[in-house]
């Protein structure tokens, strides 16, 4: 019962982020990403291969730009590939959806996402 209660826990922390969900916390958790903060040391990239390898290769590549967005604490919009619709990014900046601009101190997503 202990830990059952530790995995909730763990899971309630996972919410905490930006983007991140019940079904996401607990697909992170079942491959060992128990924390925030391991979430936003990890390569998102990375957690992405490894929960699509744990579905047998099938994943939505929308759970990759919300696993970018909970390690850069921005909307999972803001960190798709192709920057359509409302959320861009260009020339470092990012265009929030009600048209606020958001300084990435003058870096794309990509290249945020690298440090």
């Amino acid at each position: 019962m202990v830990e059952q209660s530790g995995k909730q826990e763990a899971i309630k922390r996972l919410q905490s982020l930006v983007n991140i969900g019940p079904r996401t916390a607990e697909r992170l958790y079942s491959i060992g990403v128990e924390t925030p903060e391991k979430v936003k040391r990890s390569d998102p990239e990375e957690i992405f291969q490894r929960l699509r390898e744990k579905e047998g290769g099938r994943l939505d590549r929308c759970v990759l730009y919300l696993l970018r967005g909970a390690v850069l604490d921005l909307p999972w919009p803001m960190c798709q590939d192709k920057f359509e619709g409302r959320g861009v990014v260009r020339s470092g900046k990012v265009k929030a959806q009600r048209g606020a601009t958001r300084e990435l101190a003058g870096q794309t997503v990509q290249e945020r996402m690298q440090q």
